[in-house]
Parts: structure tokens; sequence; C-alpha cells
């Protein structure tokens, strides 16, 4: 192999594999694992399938993950106490919406059946020959609390694939 076609082949593996750095952040003391359940949403137009994408690596390393499918719509009439344990992150509930009617409180719930809910949001742009990051951000939030326990952070130029792969293995390293 000449000097030439050297250079040439590192030049395309920079390329290819581009630059920056995904950060993973779990809080401590946090009894995150395996056998917890967790629902991966993407915020946003997913034109490039990370949902799947962020499930099959999750299911591939253990983790029982919870299709956003089984995510329903439920629309409640309660008192306003019970709207406020709601609103505070009580029994799995996410993103309520309330209205007051005198002593009631209509609310549209979304129920998820799962012990954690990761939510992504990305900006990507196709290049040559694949799909590219220039920002990914998640956050992992217990539903019985409401609590943000994790978060990862991705900026730079990096192909979707290695990126998913890289937060897939730390988050999978992270949990007990």
């Amino acid at each position: 192999m000449t000097k030439f076609s050297k250079i040439i082949l590192g030049a395309l593996i920079v390329l290819l594999t581009g630059c920056g750095t995904v950060n993973f952040a779990l809080k401590p003391n946090t009894e995150f694992n395996k056998n917890s359940t967790i629902t991966i949403i993407v915020n946003g137009n997913d034109r490039i399938g990370v949902q799947g994408s962020l499930e099959h690596l999750f299911l591939e390393r253990g983790f029982e993950v919870v299709s956003e499918a089984v995510a329903r719509r439920e629309l409640k009439l309660e008192s306003e106490s019970d709207s406020t344990v709601l609103a505070q992150g009580g029994q799995s509930k996410a993103s309520v919406i309330s209205k007051n009617t005198s002593n009631q409180v209509l609310s549209n719930v979304k129920t998820v059946k799962s012990a954690y809910i990761l939510r992504t949001s990305y900006n990507a742009y196709y290049d040559v020959f694949y799909w590219a990051f220039t920002s990914f951000n998640a956050t992992v939030v217990d539903l019985s609390s409401g609590k943000v326990v994790g978060s990862v952070n991705f900026s730079g130029d990096r192909s979707v694939d290695s990126v998913l792969e890289d937060f897939a293995n730390k988050i999978a390293s992270a949990a007990k």
C-alpha cells in the first residue's frame, strides 16, 4: 500500500466516523436496571427512524422495552385534588392538560405502562452515504416521581448509527 493510499484511507475513516462525543449522565442512587420497563419517544417528526433503532438496540441489550403504541389517551373528569396529584407525577401519568370546570377538572391524560420514559430529539442530515447527527439529546424520566434521572447529549458530526450504538452501550453499562 502506497503512502498516498494510506492517507486517502485515513481521511475516509475520519470522514465516515465523524467527530463528537456522546455524553451520558445517570443520577446517583437511581434504581435503573434492565428489568425496569422503558418507553422510547422521539419528539417531532422521526424521519430517519431513531425510535425504532433505539428500541432495537435496547432490546438487543436486554432491556424491557414497552412500545409507545400501548400509550393511550384518556379523558377524565376528576376533582381538583386528584388532578394536582397527577400533575405532580402520580401513578405513571404524563402530559396532563387540565381545564377547570367549577370544582371538577377535565384532564387529557396520556397513560404509559412503563417505569421510565426516554424522550429524544435530534437534528440530522443526509451525508453522501449515510444519515448523520449534528445534535442528539435525550432524557430518562422516572414516571413514578416525574424526576429526570438520566440525560444524554451529543453535538458534532457523526453517523446516526454510531451515535445510537454508543448511547445504547453507555446506558446498558450504567444499568444494574
